[in-house]
């Protein structure tokens, strides 16, 4: 049973990360609550900026996408009609706003300062940190050889954890394509770190 929007004075910092204090939290700024807009700011930012700096492959880029990101969001948030959507709604303008960054500075960069595609945990020796770094280089320097629409369907789904029917509507495909360029992807990265 869903929980009904909190009461203006219900504390938004007390509110958890969850699916259902997201939507309540978008509820609140979609009415104009700034305090709940940050919130949401500071449970998404490393997120979108994590995707945004999958397709645009440059650190800068992808923060001049992140802050255009939320940007528009704050500004479109009144519009937005089910609050259930937020995150897959603030992907796809995240989504939007690193093609626009594309288009600003072909040719591309190479990446140099993406986010990793995997952490070090605090856990592992030296040596393991080490060998993890140096796969999440291999990684990342073979998703920057697919194609982007490949590389952003992988993001989504590996990095992201979202489903198919999600990265459908975040990148405006359906979902049988958004499984097809998934199997391609995943073909063209077997290929490329010779795991074939």
């Amino acid at each position: 049973m869903a929980r009904p929007a909190p009461r203006r004075d219900e504390g938004i910092e007390d509110l958890d990360a969850g699916h259902d204090a997201v939507v309540r939290l978008a509820t609140l700024a979609r009415d104009g609550d700034r305090e709940a807009f940050q919130r949401l700011y500071r449970i998404h930012a490393s997120r979108v900026f994590r995707f945004t700096a999958s397709i645009v492959r440059d650190r800068g880029d992808a923060e001049d996408a992140t802050a255009e990101t939320f940007l528009q969001a704050w500004r479109d948030l009144p519009r937005l009609r089910d609050c259930e959507r937020y995150e897959a709604w603030l992907l796809q303008i995240a989504h939007r706003r690193s093609l626009d960054q594309l288009r600003k500075h072909r040719p591309l960069r190479p990446l140099d300062e993406a986010a990793e595609v995997a952490e070090t945990r605090r856990d592992r020796s030296p040596h393991e940190s080490t060998q993890d770094a140096e796969d999440a280089a291999r990684l990342r320097d073979a998703l920057n050889e697919l194609p982007e629409s490949q590389r952003t369907v992988l993001t989504l789904r590996y990095l992201m954890e979202l489903s198919h029917d999600e990265i459908a509507s975040t990148t405006g495909r359906s979902a049988a394509a958004v499984r097809q360029l998934r199997q391609r992807g995943l073909a063209s990265l077997r290929r490329v770190l010779g795991s074939d």
